[in-house]
């Protein structure tokens, strides 16, 4: 190939520059716009043209909306727009509305339409139309129905704001609103409800555009309208579910009641309910209405005229008023049986009203109650006991369902047990409806005065028991630790010492009992459980009667001193528990509290019937009052002590009704128990940030006499010898003394050293035989470690005990006490020969009797004498004879001991070979001991002879 030559090459880049140059030119020349033009005619919905119609356009790619020019006496439409304005595939919606009827429509735009400039349509408007397509009844179980319908625009044109009307058996009972509805789319709704009456059908018609408010295609397909089947009458079905038909007598109007239920399932209107007798008619009631599930108790009278068996029916709607599904079971019937008319007596109970002291006065209450339905006329109640008559009584006559009460004075002369047996009209004077139960029995214990069988000795809490007390302080027995209940005191009657144990103060706890022990023994004769106690408290038991009563947790208890087994129990209304305040017994009744429920409730003794409440209504800063304190009674009142914090409240009340007689108020809180003595109520009052007081109020009228400045105490006095006993202090919070003030003029008389720390608010303390039993607190906030005998008249210390303190009980010369969960029985119980049991070869008997005097009872041959010690001897230990031979012999004797006098225990035996009185002891742990007696040989060739001085005993 031939090279090209530099002028070649320059003529070619030459030619080059030209063309690009006119090429350039030629891409830099824009292309003009072309036109592009939409018309047409528009149509009405019969074909007829719609001048004047509104045309919109709206290019959907580019957002871009136009208007289309028409004029009203034309029904075309024209729209210019350019090349720039719409492309080949572009949609464009065109909306037209015009002669009340309106269309849209949608058109892409092609590649021809875009070269040929535009393009023609013509519109013809379309209309909506409001089908109602669905509708449906829901069927409810109260007798309504609802209706759920739908409306769909199946028209071509949007449809705007509608109602929709509910039509039943031809009335418009429902407008209801649907909104605009664009083509093709539905509105659905759920109206009502409506009543659908049982048993009938209803016509439902449903209408939509109801007011015609839109115009459509088709006006004929806006209705559905159906028959709807209601469900079939609920009936009632009445029948009777209960006949109560107590006692019936003859000649007297007698109520019967029933129950009449309607069991169906629809309501019932008026009927009527009859009662028969042997099928007649003898009272008919009306009933309004019952609905169903329903019931009404009705109250017939009857007044048959004879007695005897009779048929007793009662029938629901009686005449037929009310159809039911049901008409087989309307009538109820039974056979009862009249009974004559007659009175009808019987001993309720026998109460023993006093404490039931051996060789003094007693008093028995016979209540006798009429339970028949006619009045009593004039009969006899006789009394006996233990087989022999003790009174007859007459009774004027006793109204039907009454009763009264008669008081028998009774002196019993021997301890233990009496039975006692009461007859209503003994003499057959008044014809009873039952003649067999006019007898009551039962039997009454008897004690000794110095048992101490209530908490602070006895009903009216006077701490003074007439017993003897030990000068020492030798313990008789000690219990185990059974968690006896600090702060606690125990009662003592009849042999037996009754003791709470359980949790001690705050420390809570469960499993409480309450024991009996032997008194002289300790021996533990049976233990039962009781309720715990609550908030801390150290209430005591009390005895009567044979039977010992409890105060713990929410109950009131009634027991069986000999065998722990329950008689009766009250639970508190108020399901509160008794605090600090035990049951008090008198005058056949039982007084118990339930602390900050307010109230104090008074039992019957026999039956813990309940028969009247006292409420105290006072409250203090605390917003509340505490019946705290065991009442004390004394002449037919009960005397009460409430707190209310602060403040104080004492009460006199009429013990058969619970009526105040008198009321009195005091600064500080009454939290203890009160005790009255010789017409003067003595009182004590804690303080919770300072000194106490002890109070003596007259026991007429409740004012005060005299009071004292003391530690704080909920302490209740004691009253002895003139005086008036009384212990205070709080360990931790102020000094611990006892007091003895002069109880008519409230003279200090002396008082325990503050440093001695004798006393306590929770000890009430114990007095007897010249001496003051009280106690000395533990560490425990509510226990005792220590144990005092003070001398009545001095306050000087006789003896102490490290153990034990808690409120003494003294009965039968031995002092009572609990601490550290213990018993402590203390006693120095001593006796000499009272009189002979038995003899044999012996002269001059009762000279063995008494304390040693050298003079003697003569023993020969085999002789034996036995003697009755004054007293017995619990846990006797210790025998001693005083003896000297007669002759020139050495004389063997042997002692023997026993309880009865019929079983023997041998205690040692001896050989006396001296001329003087000589005193041999013996030692041991025989028991109770009660007879001594001494058994020598001997023949009448050598008697033996022997002197005995003198016999003695001790524990």
């Amino acid at each position: 190939m031939r090279k090209m030559n530099k002028r070649e090459i320059l003529g070619v880049l030459f030619a080059l520059v030209i063309c690009m140059v006119s090429v350039a030119h030629m891409i830099a020349q824009p292309t003009p716009p072309t036109p592009f033009m939409i018309d047409g005619y528009v149509y009405d919905a019969t074909g007829n043209p719609c001048n004047g119609a509104s045309v919109q356009i709206t290019n959907l790619n580019t957002g871009e909306s136009w208007y289309a020019t028409t004029v009203n006496a034309s029904n075309r439409y024209q729209l210019v727009l350019s090349s720039e304005n719409v492309s080949a595939g572009d949609i464009l919606k065109i909306e037209v509305s015009g002669c009340n009827q309106s269309r849209t429509v949608e058109h892409e735009v092609t590649q021809n339409e875009i070269n040929a400039g535009g393009f023609t349509m013509n519109i013809t408007l379309a209309l909506p139309d409001l089908v109602l397509t669905e509708k449906s009844e829901e069927l409810h179980a109260d007798g309504t129905f609802s209706v759920t319908y739908t409306v769909c625009n199946q028209g071509e044109a949007d449809a705007g704001e509608s109602n929709t009307t509910i039509t039943i058996n031809g009335v418009d009972v429902l407008k209801d609103p649907v909104p605009a509805l664009p083509a093709g789319e539905s509105y659905t709704n759920t109206v009502g409800p409506f009543e659908c009456p049982c048993g009938t059908n209803v016509t439902v018609k449903v209408c939509a555009d109801s007011d015609n408010e839109i115009v459509e295609s088709n006006e004929t397909n806006n209705c559905i309208e159906n028959v709807l089947e209601c469900p079939p009458c609920k009936k009632p079905d009445l029948t009777v579910t209960e006949l109560a038909t107590p006692e019936i007598y003859a000649n007297m109007d007698n109520t019967i009641n029933a129950t009449v239920s309607n069991i169906g399932e629809g309501d019932a209107g008026a009927f009527n309910v009859s009662l028969l007798t042997n099928g007649s008619v003898v009272d008919t009631k009306r009933v309004a209405g019952l609905k169903a599930n329903e019931s009404v108790n009705l109250s017939f009278t009857w007044t048959p005229t004879h007695a005897g068996e009779y048929e007793l029916c009662v029938i629901a709607d009686s005449n037929d008023e009310i159809e039911e599904s049901d008409e087989t079971n309307n009538e109820y019937c039974e056979n009862v049986t009249v009974l004559e008319s007659k009175p009808d007596l019987v001993i309720v109970r026998i109460a023993l009203k006093t404490p039931g002291y051996v060789n003094e006065e007693n008093v028995l209450g016979v209540l006798v109650r009429n339970i028949g339905v006619l009045d009593a006329g004039s009969f006899e109640v006789s009394l006996s006991v233990d087989g022999k008559l003790l009174g007859e009584q007459t009774v004027a006559s006793l109204t039907a369902g009454e009763s009264t009460e008669l008081e028998y004075a009774w002196t019993p002369t021997e301890l233990g047990g009496h039975v006692l047996s009461a007859t209503a009209d003994t003499k057959n004077e008044v014809e009873e409806y039952n003649e067999t139960n006019n007898d009551y029995t039962r039997t009454s214990v008897i004690i000794k005065r110095t048992d101490w069988s209530q908490f602070h000795y006895d009903e009216k809490h006077l701490g003074f028991s007439p017993s003897e007390a030990p000068n020492t302080n030798k313990t008789l027995w000690v219990s185990d630790d059974i968690s006896a209940i600090g702060s606690t005191s125990p009662a003592v009657a009849d042999g037996k010492v009754f003791v709470y144990s359980g949790p001690t103060g705050w420390g809570g706890g469960e499993n409480a009992q309450l024991y009996c022990f032997d008194a002289f023994t300790g021996n533990i004769l049976w233990n039962v459980s009781i309720p715990t106690p609550e908030w801390g408290s150290w209430s005591s038991p009390a005895y009567h009667d044979g039977k010992v009563f409890t105060a713990t947790g929410k109950e009131t208890r009634c027991i069986n001193a000999s065998t722990g087994e329950l008689i009766w129990k009250f639970v508190n209304p108020t399901g509160e528990a008794s605090c600090n305040g035990g049951p008090v017994i008198a005058d056949g009744k039982v007084v118990t509290n339930d602390w900050q429920g307010r109230h104090y409730y008074c039992l019957d003794e026999e039956t813990g019937e309940l028969l009247w409440t006292f409420t105290e209504t006072n409250t203090g800063s605390w917003g509340t009052a505490y019946a705290q304190g065991t009442p004390a009674y004394a002449d037919g009142k009960f005397y009460l002590t409430t707190w209310v914090y602060p403040g104080g409240h004492v009460y006199c009340v009429d013990a058969d009704t619970g009526e105040v007689i008198w009321h009195q108020t005091l600064p500080l809180d009454t939290c203890g128990s009160p005790t009255v003595s010789n017409g003067i109520v003595y009182v004590t009052t804690y303080n919770f940030y300072g000194d106490g007081d002890i109070y003596a109020l007259n026991a007429t009228d409740g004012s005060i006499l005299w009071h004292h400045k003391i530690q704080r105490t909920d302490s209740t006095p004691t009253v002895a010898y003139g005086n008036v006993y009384v212990a205070g202090g709080c360990p931790g919070y102020s000094d611990i003394q006892t007091y003895c003030f002069n109880a008519t003029t409230g003279e200090l008389l002396w008082e325990t050293n503050v440093s001695e720390g004798i006393g306590g608010w929770t000890q009430s303390v114990a007095v007897a035989d010249g001496k003051v039993f009280v106690g000395k607190p533990s560490s425990d906030f509510f226990d005792y470690a220590g144990t005092y005998a003070l001398d009545a008249f001095t306050g000087k210390i006789i003896w102490s005990y490290p153990e034990g303190g808690s409120s003494p009980a003294v009965a039968d010369g031995i002092v009572f006490t609990i601490g550290g969960g213990r018993v402590y029985a203390f006693a120095s119980i001593e006796s000499y020969g009272a009189s002979v049991y038995y003899e044999k070869h012996v002269i001059l008997a009762r000279s063995a009797l008494g304390e040693p005097d050298r003079i003697g009872a003569i023993l020969f041959r085999d002789a034996e004498i036995a003697i009755e010690l004054k007293r017995t001897i619990p846990v006797c230990r210790n025998v001693s004879v005083w003896v000297r031979k007669m002759d020139f012999f050495p004389v063997n004797f042997s002692v023997y001991v026993s309880s009865d006098g019929e079983n023997w225990t041998a205690v040692g035996n001896e050989t006396c070979d001296s001329w003087r009185w000589t005193r041999y002891d013996f030692h041991g742990n025989w028991g109770s001991v009660k007879y001594i007696k001494i058994a020598k040989p001997g023949t009448w060739l050598e008697p033996r002879i022997m002197a005995l001085d003198a016999v003695h005993a001790e524990n």
